[in-house]
């Protein structure tokens, strides 16, 4: 579980607390993903199963509340808006969710694939926002815009 630790690092919170903020954002991309990936990650990161509960558990409660508000707000049932509003949840905000972004995708990345991953990145909204995944490959898009190096770009 070196994601978790390195979470708990980056983040300063508890291994409890940061095998919630995994569970979150790993469930909410892969409620977003194509169905291959979402096989994928139920398959070889079974353990995100069991993280996601514990986020809930963690939270107080479930996970649709502000989140769910907060996209509806901007027009969908998902992307960042509703993450963050779940994660504001663990006290991690936009900038603590752009420290732990490209661990969480290298953790997929290393168990379900680069292809995978990439395909991943290139289909859930928030992923895009924050792998500065824009349209015609421009560079420096999103919080995390270099991300990109992680695929070979």
């Amino acid at each position: 579980m070196d994601i978790i630790n390195e979470i708990a690092s980056k983040l300063g919170v508890s291994p409890d607390r940061a095998q919630a903020i995994a569970g979150t954002v790993i469930g909410a991309a892969r409620k977003e993903a194509p169905a291959d990936v979402a096989q994928a990650i139920d398959e070889k990161v079974p353990e995100a199963a069991e993280w996601e509960p514990a986020a809930e558990k963690d939270a107080g409660g479930g996970l649709g509340g502000l989140g769910g508000m907060l996209g509806g707000l901007t027009g969908g049932g998902g992307g960042v808006a509703a993450l963050l509003g779940s994660l504001s949840r663990f006290g991690v905000d936009a900038g603590s969710l752009a420290k732990i972004a490209p661990s969480v995708i290298s953790f997929l990345k290393d168990r379900i694939g680069a292809d995978k991953v990439q395909k991943l990145v290139s289909s859930v909204p928030f992923l895009k926002q924050f792998a500065g995944g824009g349209e015609g490959g421009g560079g420096g898009g999103g919080a995390l815009g270099g991300l990109g190096g992680l695929f070979g770009n």
